[in-house]
């Protein structure tokens, strides 16, 4: 096994992996992801009541567009708040706070049998016309005994100029 990732490593950074390895730079890390409640109380009140759970959550998806870095967390266990969410690519903080995109309400259920807006994205891609188009597999929990297929797998296009759903 060790031979196959050692050559696996040579092929794909060629000859020298350390030279490759050296060109790279950290810009933003987390020991775990938070996001940007409106009030302290809301984060605490999320994290009592298990809508928040920072081990829980995992970022799978990225995609850089102009000053914003978007990142997709998918719902594989309980606890994540916001399943898609950006940061302002500013590099003046580490770890900078996440914002739910397109905002809050696309990701929270009206009560506890409705389903989010936005389920459990997994990919992204923006185009060249200003869409971001988002796979979302509207699977919830996968992870866990209570696995839910929520609603059935889809792309859903928004338009980044502000931020609406352009298609599902």
């Amino acid at each position: 096994m060790m031979f196959w990732c050692t050559s696996f490593l040579l092929v794909f950074f060629g000859a020298n992996p350390i030279l490759a390895i050296d060109n790279l730079r950290v810009v933003y890390q987390w020991n775990q992801l938070s996001y940007n409640y409106e009030t302290e109380s809301d984060k605490f009140a999320a994290l009592d009541s298990g809508a928040y759970i920072p081990a829980n959550n995992v970022p799978m998806g990225i995609e850089v567009v102009g000053r914003r870095i978007f990142i997709t967390i998918p719902r594989w266990k309980r606890g994540v708040p916001a399943s898609l969410a950006y940061i302002s690519h500013t590099g003046e903080v580490n770890s900078p706070t996440l914002k739910p995109y397109p905002n809050w309400e696309a990701h929270q259920s009206e009560n506890d049998s409705a389903i989010p807006e936005i389920v459990s994205p997994f990919r992204l891609r923006a185009d060249r016309c200003g869409h971001l188009w988002v796979l979302d597999s509207g699977m919830a929990n996968i992870l866990e005994p209570e696995y839910q297929n929520s609603v059935p797998p889809s792309i859903i296009v928004f338009d980044l100029n502000d931020d609406s759903i352009v298609r599902r």
